[in-house]
């Protein structure tokens, strides 16, 4: 079976599925991504948490890329 992976852009959480069936509650805020997309988004999380973001924290991570634009 074909990998299908998604992304939530607000929460910055990766899923990766083989076949399972979609809970569209639960799944709402995910996009479907390219393995390769999916890659590129782990690292732009991990260079933002590497900088200081808290994924737990209050301050969500597009408000932490507006105010601190990713830098280290």
């Amino acid at each position: 079976m074909e990998l299908k992976f998604y992304v939530n852009h607000k929460t910055r959480i990766c899923r990766v599925l083989q076949g399972a069936v979609l809970d569209i509650g639960e799944w709402e805020d995910f996009v479907e991504v390219t393995g390769p997309e999916q890659d590129a988004f782990r690292a732009e999380t991990k260079k933002a948490v590497d900088a200081g973001w808290k994924p737990a924290g209050r301050t969500s991570y597009a408000r932490f890329m507006e105010v601190h634009g990713g830098e280290e």
